[in-house]
């Protein structure tokens, strides 16, 4: 018995009715923190793909094609990326107020090195600039009434800043001469601050010191934490002080001595941290 065999295919029914999407993403996309960094999008990238393979028209695409689900990965990317880009920036953002704090100081003082008595009387004047503002607040509260959301983010600042100081106050190193001309010349950025030499200056004037931690192992994202600050130096407990770190020291990522960094809760964020998800 012979069988004939078709190897024409049978045409598929649509049971769904196909529908098309007019004038998909044919705005320009949205500022987002990754452009305005300079840097183009993902969203960017794949539409300019698209418009080449489509002689430079993106303004009908099927809600089901292969594009407009590139189109959308991408839109959800630069999206994650900007939700990132933006916790990570409210990290860092005291960094960048303590530095400009200091450099405003400085400015005042006509951008010459300080003596060490001099940087305590600036770590003074940094810790205590929101006294008058938490006074205010105290004053006014009635009695009997719990403190608003406000003093209390004052009165932990305040006392993460005083724990600081008794264990060694991070800042800029504003001691020597090339490094008040680097913080002169600084403009605000984030990636800007590896270029600095940083000090920690405790109350006594002297830095908290751990045998067993190597110096080149801190890292910038301890090094700034608001509150505990690990210890970084590997001499005696009788070191000079304050004690200066450099952009090799504080970028290291290596292990010395026998111990290792380990990234904790307390340490904040690292300067080189990956950008890129």
């Amino acid at each position: 018995m012979l069988y004939s065999i078709s190897c024409r295919r049978p045409a598929c029914p649509r049971t769904i009715p196909e529908r098309r999407t007019e004038n998909l993403f044919a705005s320009e996309p949205r500022d987002i923190h990754i452009a305005s960094l300079g840097m183009p999008s993902s969203l960017q990238k794949t539409r300019k793909h698209i418009a080449k393979k489509r002689n430079g028209e993106v303004n009908s695409l099927h809600e089901k094609s292969r594009d407009s689900m590139r189109l959308h990965k991408a839109g959800v990317r630069d999206q994650r990326l900007e939700k990132l880009a933006a916790a990570r920036s409210k990290r860092e953002q005291p960094i960048v107020d303590r530095v400009a704090f200091v450099q405003e100081n400085l400015n005042e003082r006509g951008n010459s090195p300080l003596d060490l008595a001099a940087v305590q009387s600036l770590i003074h004047i940094l810790i205590h600039q929101h006294d008058e503002e938490f006074d205010a607040l105290k004053k006014a509260r009635r009695s009997g009434r719990p403190p608003s959301a406000r003093e209390d983010l004052l009165k932990m600042k305040m006392s993460a800043l005083e724990i600081e100081y008794q264990k060694g106050f991070a800042l800029p190193d504003v001691m020597t001469e090339e490094n008040v001309k680097l913080l002169e010349d600084w403009e605000g950025s984030w990636s800007k601050l590896t270029t600095l030499t940083w000090i920690k200056v405790s109350r006594a004037g002297q830095a908290d010191d751990d045998p067993g931690t190597s110096q080149s192992e801190q890292q910038l994202h301890g090094f700034m934490s608001w509150a505990t600050l690990p210890n970084c130096h590997g001499g005696s407990l009788h070191s000079r002080a304050p004690l200066r770190f450099g952009r090799d020291e504080i970028m290291n990522k290596g292990t010395e001595g026998g111990a290792s960094i380990v990234p904790t809760p307390q340490t904040g964020l690292m300067l080189d941290e990956p950008r890129d998800v």
